[in-house]
């Protein structure tokens, strides 16, 4: 649990926050749109969000110390949500 307390914000958590809690899928149930899956390897701030020729662009700010592991143009996600 260490790791995803220092790689999330949980650790951020007091009691009475609240939180957003998804059931897990049924066998059967259908998927549909963009499924990621795998390890949060680092959090980021977003610090800018500007509209331009009908598109969004997101700009994060996150540990230069941890550049080595990140990927151009690799999976994100913005509170559990894919936004491509």
């Amino acid at each position: 649990i260490k790791e995803t307390i220092d790689k999330t914000n949980l650790g951020h958590w007091k009691e009475n926050d609240e939180v957003n809690l998804e059931r897990a899928m049924k066998l059967g149930d259908r998927l549909d749109g963009h499924i990621v899956q795998g390890h949060v390897d680092q959090i980021g701030t977003c610090k800018n969000i500007e509209e331009a020729n009908g598109s969004w662009y997101f700009t994060f700010e996150y540990d230069s110390n941890l550049e080595n592991i990140t990927i151009e143009k690799g999976s994100i996600t913005i509170n559990g949500v894919s936004p491509t």
